[in-house]
C-alpha cells in the first residue's frame, strides 16, 4: 500500500494544496467537489487503487488532515476563509450545541 500512496501522491501532488504542509504521514487526498465518503463506500477496490485503475482522473487534490477536516465541517478551509477576508468560523452551527 505504501508503494500505492507514494504513486497517488506523484501524481496529485506532494503538498497541501491549501497551506503547502509537505510531512508525507500528514497528507490526504481530497474530493475537490465533495462527496468523498460516499464515493469510497461505493468502490469494491481501495480508493488509491481505484485512482490508479481509472489513470489519476481530475477532481482530486492533496489537502493535509487538518485543511481537508476544515473544508468537511466548515465548506470552505479556514486558510482559504481568511484569505478572502474573513473569519474563520471557530464553531460551525451545526456543531455549536442550541
Amino acid at each position: 500500500m505504501r508503494k500505492l500512496r507514494v504513486q497517488v501522491l506523484d501524481q496529485y501532488g506532494r503538498s497541501c494544496a491549501c497551506c503547502g504542509e509537505s510531512i508525507e504521514t500528514f497528507l490526504a487526498i481530497d474530493h475537490i467537489n465533495g462527496g468523498g465518503n460516499k464515493h469510497v463506500k461505493s468502490l469494491t477496490t481501495h480508493f488509491y487503487q481505484w485512482l490508479k485503475n481509472n489513470h489519476w482522473p481530475p477532481g482530486f487534490q492533496v489537502l493535509c488532515h487538518n485543511c481537508n477536516q476544515g473544508k468537511r465541517i466548515n465548506g470552505i478551509c479556514p486558510h482559504q476563509s481568511m484569505r478572502l477576508g474573513e473569519e474563520p468560523n471557530p464553531s460551525p452551527s451545526h456543531l455549536t450545541p442550541q
